[in-house]
């Protein structure tokens, strides 16, 4: 499985200087890499530290890895009023279960869902494996944020997705 935290380096994502997406969704990431290598599943991150990566470069990894899954980790925002995660896929029926999978998982723990969507994001098309990207929550809202910031529920985000994934 490649695991993408969105973002890093030069493009911070969007958020505020004390919660900016790239430094966020790095750690959900990581908690969510090792939950799925204690499960014995091999994992390739596509970035462990604040740096830059292209897309192009992202969908490279995972197809050089010949990875049966491609999930990338994001943070929202809305000028206006949302709150909850989405799910993102692309192309085919294994990444929409993929995806609905992820946010039942999420729901059965707590967290806000809202809906799965198809769309056309580069790392969606670009993988040759079924791809999700993951939006798991809104910077933008207050309730959102204060629980992104959170570590345990940053580990519940991460609890969800590898649930969902094995």
């Amino acid at each position: 499985v490649t695991i993408d935290p969105g973002h890093g380096g030069i493009d911070p994502g969007c958020g505020e200087p004390d919660a900016l997406e790239k430094d966020l969704v790095l750690p959900i990431s990581t908690k969510l890499a090792q939950l799925l290598e204690q499960a014995g599943v091999i994992v390739v991150m596509t970035r462990t530290t604040d740096e830059s990566v292209s897309l192009d470069d992202r969908a490279i990894m995972a197809k050089n890895a010949a990875s049966d899954l491609f999930v990338s980790i994001h943070c929202n925002s809305y000028e206006g009023e949302a709150r909850g995660m989405d799910c993102y896929y692309h192309k085919n029926d294994s990444a929409k279960l993929l995806a609905q999978s992820i946010l039942d998982r999420a729901g059965a723990l707590g967290i806000v869902t809202r809906q799965i969507q198809k769309n056309n994001y580069q790392v969606l098309w670009d993988t040759d494996m079924p791809a999700v990207l993951v939006e798991t929550g809104f910077l933008t809202d207050p309730a959102d944020r204060a629980a992104l910031l959170d570590p345990a529920h940053q580990d519940k985000v991460a609890r969800a997705i590898a649930d969902a994934v094995l």
